[in-house]
């Protein structure tokens, strides 16, 4: 049970490492393909919580980002 987060085209590695197969994730549309191509499901929004894992699109979506972790944070000490 540990938060990942990632952010740009940081996603891209997420997914390389095969730890996005079936969750919903964005990024910067440039990863799109790649992302899609490990079995998660592109969405395009500016950020994206599923579970532990979260995603954004970049600098634009930072205070978005941010709060998902911090909720992501709290979930794992529950």
């Amino acid at each position: 049970r540990k938060v990942l987060a990632a952010i740009g085209t940081a996603p891209s590695i997420l997914a390389s490492a095969g730890v996005l197969r079936g969750a919903r994730v964005t990024g910067y549309l440039s990863e799109q393909q790649r992302i899609a191509r490990a079995g998660a499901v592109y969405t395009g929004n500016p950020a994206e919580k599923d579970g532990l894992i979260i995603t954004a699109t970049g600098p634009l979506a930072v205070p978005l980002f941010a709060k998902a972790i911090l909720e992501g944070l709290g979930e794992v000490r529950q």
